[in-house]
C-alpha cells in the first residue's frame, strides 16, 4: 500500500511537489511588487469573495458544505502554487530556463509560470486583475469554476438552481460536477496549451514532468473539497467514466498543444518532449526502460498518440476512438517517428486529429452513456492484445504505458466493487503487485516527482500482467 501511495503521488506532477511541501509557512516568500496577472473581461473577483463564515469558510471538515474555502486554504496544495514559486529551487530552475542569473530570475513575477500557478490564462502580459484579486493566494476558485464577477452574488439564490448548465456557463460559471468539463478544467495546466507549455527546455532546465491522469489524480487529492460520495451517487460507474474522460481529454490536449508546437517556426524543433524519455537517456545497454532506440525517436511519452495500444481508450469503449480519429493518429505516428524533422508534414496531420478530437469531446458533453461498462472477458482481451504486440515488437514497452494500463485497472476495480460486483481475492492481490512493482522502478530515498523510473524492469511487469489476466474471472 505504501508503494501504490508513492506511485500516485509520482502522478501528481506539480501537484505532488506542492503536497510533499503542505506547510504554507517556509512558502510566503514576500516580492516587492506583486505582479498583475489577467483578467479576461474584467471576470475574476478573487477568492476572497468566497470566505465569509456564511458562505464556504464554515471550517468544518474536509469536503463538507460551506467549508470550501476553509478547506482550499488550509489543506490543498493548489493554495501555495504561487508561494512555491519563491523557493531557491523554483528560482535556479527559471535561471536555467533564462539562460540568467539565478539572482534575476524571479518565477512569482515570470507569466509562464504564473498561467498555470495563479490562473490559467495564457494572455497573462496583456491584461491585468483587479485590485481585490491576489495572486498570493495560488490557484484559487476561479481557475476551476470559471470568472465569478458575473454569478458571485446570484449562485446561492434559488433563481440559480433553475438555470440550465449553458446559461451558467454564458455567465462565466464551469460546472465542474460534469467530469467532462473537469477534464477540460485540469488540463489546461497539468497537460498544457498554448502560453502554458511544459516543453523540453522546462524540462531541461528542471521543471517535473506533467503526468496528469484525472482518477488517479482525484485519488490522490486527499484534500478535496467535496464528498466522494456524493460524486459516486451522481455519476454511475464515477471511477470508470472519470478514467475514459481522462484519457480522452489528455490526448485531446496533447493533440492541440502539438499543432501549436508544429505551427511555431522559431521554436527549437523536433519538441523532444513529445517522445519517449528513454528515447535518449538510457544506458548505452539499454538498461533504463528496458529501451534501445536504435539512434530513433520514439513518438508518445505519457500522453501517447499513436496506433500503440495504451495511447486510445480500447476500441471497445463504444467504438468512439475508431474510425477517421484513428487513423490519422496512426498517420501522424509513422511521420513523427520517420521524419521527426517534417514539422511541415507534422502540423496539418496534427491540426486534423484536433479537429476530429474536439467533435469527440463535444459528444461526451451530451452522451456519457458512449461509455459502456465493459466485461471482465473484455479487459482481459485488452490486455493480451497489448502483450501480443509487445511480443511481435509492433508496440514497446515502457513505464508510462504499463503504469497507464495499471491505472486503467484500478479504476476497473474499484468501479466493480461500487456496482456491488465481487472481485476475487487473487485478481485484487494481483493488481496491487503491479502497482508495487512500477511503484519500485524508482530509487529509493528520493522524491519520485524529480526521478525517473530506472530501475523498471519490462520482463517482471510483464509477469504481473500475466498474474493478472489469469486472476480475471
Amino acid at each position: 500500500m505504501v508503494r501504490l501511495i508513492v506511485l500516485l503521488l509520482v502522478l501528481a506532477g506539480m501537484v505532488g511537489l506542492l503536497i510533499g511541501r503542505a506547510s504554507p509557512a517556509p512558502f510566503l516568500v514576500q516580492t516587492t511588487e506583486i505582479p498583475q496577472p489577467p483578467n479576461a473581461n474584467g471576470s475574476l473577483v478573487g477568492a476572497a469573495s468566497c470566505s465569509a463564515s456564511g458562505c464556504h469558510n464554515a471550517n468544518g471538515a474536509s469536503g463538507s458544505k460551506g467549508s470550501e474555502y476553509s478547506t482550499w486554504i488550509g489543506a490543498d496544495p493548489h493554495a501555495q502554487a504561487f508561494a512555491v514559486l519563491g523557493t531557491p529551487r523554483s528560482q535556479k530552475m527559471l535561471a536555467n530556463y533564462l539562460g540568467s542569473d539565478p539572482s534575476l530570475a524571479d518565477p512569482q513575477k515570470e507569466p509562464l509560470c504564473l498561467s498555470c500557478h495563479v490562473h490559467p490564462d495564457p494572455e497573462i502580459k496583456k491584461k491585468t486583475y483587479p485590485d481585490r484579486f491576489s495572486v498570493v493566494d495560488g490557484v484559487g476558485c476561479e481557475a476551476c469554476h470559471g470568472g465569478a464577477a458575473q454569478w458571485v452574488t446570484n449562485h446561492y439564490q434559488a433563481s440559480w438552481k433553475e438555470l440550465t448548465v449553458n446559461q451558467k456557463a454564458k455567465l462565466g460559471f464551469a460546472d465542474t460536477k460534469d467530469l467532462a468539463t473537469r477534464a477540460s478544467t485540469c488540463i489546461r495546466c497539468h497537460v498544457g496549451e498554448k502560453g502554458m507549455d511544459v516543453n523540453h527546455d522546462l524540462l531541461a532546465a528542471g521543471h517535473p514532468r506533467l503526468r496528469f491522469e484525472l482518477n488517479a489524480y482525484q485519488a490522490n487529492y486527499s484534500s478535496r473539497h467535496w464528498r466522494i460520495m456524493d460524486e459516486k451517487a451522481r455519476q454511475p460507474n464515477y471511477e470508470w467514466t472519470s478514467w475514459v474522460l481522462g484519457q480522452l481529454a489528455t490526448t485531446g490536449a496533447s493533440v492541440d498543444l502539438l499543432a501549436h508546437r508544429a505551427n511555431q517556426k522559431e521554436a527549437p524543433w523536433p519538441e523532444l518532449s513529445e517522445y519517449n524519455c528513454a528515447s535518449c537517456h538510457h544506458r548505452i545497454g539499454g538498461a533504463f526502460g528496458q529501451t534501445v532506440s536504435a539512434g530513433r525517436l520514439r513518438f508518445g511519452t505519457w500522453n501517447e498518440i499513436s496506433n500503440n495500444p495504451h495511447s486510445f481508450p480500447p476500441s471497445w469503449l463504444g467504438g468512439m476512438v475508431g474510425g477517421e480519429a484513428r487513423g490519422v493518429g496512426e498517420a501522424l505516428l509513422k511521420v513523427m517517428e520517420k521524419e521527426p524533422q517534417n514539422r511541415d508534414k507534422i502540423r496539418p496531420l496534427a491540426l486534423d486529429l484536433s479537429q476530429k478530437w474536439t467533435n469527440l469531446l463535444e459528444k461526451t458533453k451530451t452522451s456519457q452513456t458512449l461509455f459502456p461498462f465493459p466485461e471482465a472477458g473484455q479487459i482481459r482481451g485488452w490486455i493480451m492484445k497489448v502483450e501480443r504486440a509487445y511480443q511481435n515488437a509492433t508496440s514497446f514497452p515502457s513505464w508510462d504505458g504499463d503504469t497507464q494500463s495499471y491505472l486503467m485497472l484500478r479504476a476497473y476495480t474499484q468501479t466493480v466493487k461500487d456496482r456491488g460486483g465481487k472481485i476475487p481475492p487473487e485478481w485484487d492481490k494481483a493488481v496491487s503487485d503491479l502497482g508495487d512493482e512500477l511503484g519500485e522502478a524508482f530509487p529509493k530515498g528520493k522524491e519520485s516527482i524529480w526521478t525517473s523510473p530506472e530501475k523498471y524492469d519490462a520482463p517482471r511487469v510483464r509477469k504481473k500482467f500475466k498474474a493478472i489476466q489469469g486472476a480475471l474471472p
